[in-house]
């Protein structure tokens, strides 16, 4: 079992009516350009993005790309690639279905 820490805990123990599904994505890349600069993991609107090579403050260390995450999610856009739609899964049954 691998020990989640920091942010990524905190994402994947949030409860809402679509935590199931936020935890069951797989990581995808996280982009910019044709540099793949990261991993993130979507579902809906939560997205929790891993930075390669930055600490904790990614806006000193990778500052196009912390901007280009801040444009895509004001712009309601997927944080990886910043292409399609953030939210646009089709859900395979009602949110308060027991799973």
């Amino acid at each position: 079992m691998t020990t989640r820490l920091g942010g990524e805990a905190v994402s994947l123990a949030l409860n809402h009516s679509q935590a199931a599904f936020f935890r069951a994505a797989p990581y995808e890349p996280l982009v910019l350009g044709s540099e793949r600069l990261g991993r993130v993991r979507e579902y809906g609107n939560l997205s929790f993005a891993v930075v390669d090579d930055a600490g904790h403050f990614v806006p000193a260390e990778k500052p196009e790309l912390a901007l280009e995450v801040f444009r895509r999610a004001v712009a309601g856009l997927d944080v990886g690639t910043g292409k399609r739609p953030a939210g646009n899964e089709k859900i395979p049954f009602p949110p308060d279905t027991p799973l």
